[in-house]
Formats: structure tokens, C-alpha cells, sequence
């Protein structure tokens, strides 16, 4: 007799292709960074250097951080990336009341650290400092990236 085996099936698997990749990421204390990539191809496994196995993970931990995806055709790391704190914004000297004489201008200042600080006075002023001939309370709203912090008053 005649024999026939059954039929063997030939499947042409597609290679890893990115469709996300890795950005660093700066984050405020007390904040997560998300980092996630994406890749579109067969049988695609995610592995992090932090032991995670999704295409994405959540992080509070600043460091360097890569992923190994692994497809049926190939094999790609992405990395390393960083995850880095930005520094929160916070009101190092504190504007000090001062006494001028009736006409003289009273100087008042701010430090601050931060990034990307901006300040608004309660007068409307956006300087780090201030001139003014007009008694009063004055105050400052020094914004950074990662928070708004409003100053003591002073007079």
C-alpha cells in the first residue's frame, strides 16, 4: 500500500519591528515615570533589567534602565535610558520686610531652586526681585516644573 503522511505547514514568522521606543524621563520626587515600548512582530517577549515583563513599566526609582524583546526572528535591547529627578522648587530666602523713607524705593528679592523657575509677585511684577515706592504686603509665587510655592509675606 500506498502511505501519506500528513502535511507539514511552513509559516512565515515577521521580525521585530519598533513601533515605540525608549525616551528618558525626568520625574518629580514623589512621582512615577512611565517607560514603555512597543514592538509589532511573532511571539514577542519583554524583558527589564528590573525583572518586569510587560512592554511598560512604572517607576519611582531614578537609574538606568533597558529592555531585551525577544521575537520568534530576532532580538533587540533598547537602552540604556535614564530616569532622573528634577530637582523640586523651593524658596531659599524668603523676601525681608524692609523701611525706606517716605519716596525712597525698597528693594525686595527671592531665592529660589528649582527648574525652570518663574515668579509673580503679588504686585504683578515677574522678576526675581522687586523696586517699589509703595507701602504694602507683598508676597511671591515662585513656580518651577515641579511645584508652586507661594513666599512669607513681607511689608
Amino acid at each position: 500500500g500506498d502511505f501519506h503522511s500528513d502535511y507539514a505547514r511552513i509559516k512565515l514568522a515577521d521580525p521585530l519591528t519598533p513601533i515605540q521606543t525608549l525616551i528618558p524621563k525626568d520625574i518629580c520626587i514623589g512621582t512615577n515615570a512611565i517607560l514603555n515600548t512597543s514592538f509589532s512582530g511573532d511571539n514577542i517577549a519583554y524583558s527589564w533589567n528590573d525583572g518586569s515583563t510587560s512592554p511598560a513599566i512604572s517607576t519611582s526609582l531614578t537609574g538606568t534602565y533597558m529592555v531585551t524583546i525577544s521575537g520568534l526572528c530576532n532580538t533587540t535591547v533598547l537602552g540604556p535610558v535614564e530616569v532622573r529627578y528634577i530637582p523640586n522648587t523651593e524658596i531659599k530666602l524668603q523676601p525681608t520686610s524692609v523701611e525706606v523713607c517716605t519716596g525712597q524705593t525698597a528693594s525686595l528679592n527671592v531665592s529660589a531652586s528649582g527648574a525652570n523657575l518663574s515668579y509673580l509677585w503679588s504686585n504683578g511684577a515677574t522678576d526675581i526681585s522687586i523696586n517699589t515706592t509703595i507701602a504694602g504686603f507683598y508676597t511671591v509665587t515662585v513656580s518651577g516644573t515641579c511645584q508652586s510655592i507661594v513666599s512669607n509675606q513681607s511689608t
